[in-house]
C-alpha cells in the first residue's frame, strides 16, 4: 500500500511526530 502517502493525509499534528515516524512506520508496514 502507498504507505507513504499515508503520513501525507494526517493531520499538521501528526506531522510534528515525523522524527519518530521512522519507528511508527514499521507498525504501518505490519
Amino acid at each position: 500500500m502507498g504507505s507513504d502517502g499515508f503520513w501525507l493525509i494526517i493531520p499538521r499534528k501528526q506531522k510534528s511526530k515525523i522524527p519518530s515516524f521512522p519507528q511508527k512506520r514499521e507498525s504501518i508496514v505490519d
